[in-house]
């Protein structure tokens, strides 16, 4: 099974205190904040079909999480998707 690199930028709304994450086949990888209420990063993985965001305490584990899937495509890595 060939891995790719998947790139995910997501706006909190949830204010400080949380962090972000992407859960995608099974795994949560949290994501990066280099400018609040901005949460970047990348996966590299076997083919991404659905994701999910998921909001993080300060040990990374989920204390909410999205209740619909979304598809990734190309265009994902270029925008950034806002948490809800």
């Amino acid at each position: 099974i060939q891995t790719q690199k998947y790139k995910f930028n997501v706006v909190s709304i949830l204010g400080e205190g949380y962090s972000m994450g992407v859960k995608a086949n099974g795994r949560v990888i949290p994501l990066k904040n280099k400018l609040f209420p901005l949460f970047t990063g990348s996966i590299k993985d076997e083919p991404i079909t659905e994701y999910k965001y998921v909001a993080l305490n300060e040990n990374n584990e989920v204390v909410e999480e999205e209740s619909f899937s979304r598809t990734y495509s190309s265009e994902i890595s270029k925008i950034n998707e806002v948490y809800n």
